[in-house]
């Protein structure tokens, strides 16, 4: 299996669950395979 796994880190109100979904879009727009 390959792969790539990507983690972020942060308090609360951090902004994780934003950069997350705009990290996916970027990901998906290149044409990268997304697993939620």
């Amino acid at each position: 299996m390959t792969g790539l796994f990507i983690t972020l880190e942060g308090p609360e109100g951090a902004g994780k669950s934003t950069n997350r979904e705009y990290l996916a879009a970027q990901l998906r727009a290149q044409g990268v395979k997304v697993s939620p």
